[in-house]
């Protein structure tokens, strides 16, 4: 690292903020996972609030690199999407003090962001479900989250990315705590996690964006 660049991660990241940063997290011993499928899915509000306010641990566990989204500001797709959107939601993460877990690793990956989807069921036959249930319980394994929340809801017409993802993250939930699931897990040192608390959004989860055969969700009352 040349002189210019040690000044602009100094300047970036002030030896204060680091150490508030440290201190803050010794108010609480909790550690909440957020899940979702693309980079920007995440709540960042909410996970900012849970780090810098309430000293929790934060994780953000995502399915995809978001490669198969829109891009109108520049000529990126595909691979190089992905690229610019992991590096954006890993810079926002890097902002709010959080961490990020990949499920996917690119368009190369099986589990990875192949365009619109309506069906939760139709997004498993490519990413595969027991293989999006064995990273995600890799993830709460390894991780050991108190609290899972997706942002959002399996619902009609959400995304087929969102509604796998949300469905995932509840099924997880049970096989994370079970030492027969995925006992290949133990050879690496992980240990069966039981998560206390899942949380749903308490909103219809935009149902009313997309069209579908189906009506989307009533809004809570």
């Amino acid at each position: 690292m040349n002189d210019h660049a040690r000044l602009a991660a100094r300047e970036a990241s002030p030896a204060l903020m680091r150490l508030h940063r440290a201190l803050s997290r010794l108010g609480s011993v909790v550690t909440v996972m957020n899940t979702g499928a693309h980079p920007d899915d995440e709540q960042n509000g909410m996970l900012a609030w849970f780090r810098l306010g309430l000293g929790m641990r934060v994780i953000v566990a995502c399915s995809t690199r978001g490669e198969g989204g829109q891009n109108i500001l520049g000529p990126e797709r595909g691979g190089l999407l992905g690229v610019l959107r992991s590096r954006e939601m890993e810079e926002s993460a890097r902002v709010i003090d959080a961490d990020v877990i990949w499920l996917g690793h690119g368009p190369a990956d099986p589990v990875h962001d192949f365009g619109f989807s309506k069906d939760g069921d139709a997004t498993f036959l490519r990413w595969g479900e027991e293989r999006t249930l064995e990273r995600l319980v890799r993830a709460y394994r390894s991780a050991r989250p108190d609290i899972v929340i997706p942002t959002f809801l399996d619902v009609p017409g959400q995304h087929g990315h969102h509604r796998a993802m949300t469905r995932a993250a509840e099924t997880a939930l049970a096989l994370a705590a079970d030492p027969a699931a995925f006992p290949e897990h133990a050879a690496e040192g992980l240990a069966p996690w039981r998560v206390a608390k899942f949380y749903l959004p308490a909103w219809s989860g935009g149902g009313a964006t997309y069209d579908d055969a189906l009506p989307p969700a009533p809004p809570p009352r």
